[in-house]
């Protein structure tokens, strides 16, 4: 049976933490993001797992955007102890040509 547990959250994305995991016996780099679809008090904190070149790109945006990035990710639901996280498919950003340009200067030198 395929997933049927689509997730699509809009709004600020900061990272937690960056680590390198194992997958299918290669090393990715992942790292855990928060996003903000409205006040937490009302339930719109999310937490987001995002893996790869993906997680690269994130990490550089981030950066270039000084900490947080407004952002959509598209994923899919996973439950975890403790509660349940999105599985990044996708990430975009909605910056501006500065931050885009920091982030792909900082992709090249490898600080992502």
């Amino acid at each position: 049976m395929g997933r049927r547990n689509f997730a699509i959250l809009d709004g600020p994305l900061t990272v937690d933490s960056v680590q390198v995991v194992s997958i299918d016996g290669r090393q990715v780099p992942a790292c855990v993001c928060w996003i903000e679809t409205d006040h937490p008090a009302l339930g719109g904190r999310h937490q987001v797992v995002i893996y790869g070149q993906q997680a690269q790109e994130v990490i550089a945006f981030i950066r270039a955007g000084g900490g947080r990035v407004d952002a959509t990710v598209d994923g899919w639901l996973r439950t975890v102890e403790g509660g349940t996280v999105v599985i990044a498919d996708r990430c975009s950003f909605h910056v501006g040509g500065e931050v885009t340009t920091e982030a792909r200067r900082l992709l090249q030198q490898g600080g992502g």
